[in-house]
């Protein structure tokens, strides 16, 4: 028998007699009392296997799609889930570090996918990779040029806000 099994806990007759128990009572205080979750998220980043799909031959190839592959750590560096209010920007690769409203003057392209109801939040996850897989619809935009970053950020619902970035080719060097 395997000795890492976790077994039932099982109750005695004492436990069954006087209502006692060994768990401890659930808590219905507000959320800002009870002890945070040390599995939430506490960063993220653009995972590597992030990519750019292309239309055309090599001549003429053209962006369509962003498959971004976002990942959250929580404290321990494990990936874990999330769900919040996420929204990601394509920005030129020489303004992504310029302030924030010559940033916001240059971003190219902005998503915000539905990522705080849980329904949607699961369709987006990879089990496999352990990230969430959102495919950002880059067709028909035009000017984009061939170096982007692309900005990930994400208030949670627990209120923690993170935010990561990562460089992007969107086209054959000129």
């Amino acid at each position: 028998m395997n000795s890492s099994v976790t077994q039932p806990r099982t109750k005695s007759d004492t436990d069954l007699n006087d209502g006692s128990t060994d768990d401890p009572p659930i808590s219905h205080e507000p959320t800002e009392n009870r002890v945070a979750n040390p599995f939430r998220a506490q960063s993220m980043r653009i995972h590597p296997l992030t990519r750019v799909l292309f239309n055309g031959d090599e001549e003429q190839r053209s962006p369509l799609t962003i498959e971004a592959r976002i990942e959250f750590l929580d404290q321990f560096g494990d990936t874990t889930k999330a769900r919040g209010a996420l929204q990601l920007e394509l920005v030129p690769a020489d303004s992504a570090h310029s302030r924030n409203a010559a940033r916001q003057a240059n971003t190219l392209i902005i998503w915000e996918p539905e990522f705080m109801a849980i329904q949607e939040n699961v369709l987006h996850f990879d089990s496999v990779t352990r990230t969430y897989l959102l495919r950002l619809d880059v067709q028909g935009t035009t000017n984009i040029p061939t170096h982007c970053m692309l900005r990930a950020s994400i208030v949670t619902a627990e209120g923690d806000s993170l935010t990561t970035e990562s460089r992007l080719t969107m086209g054959s060097p000129s």
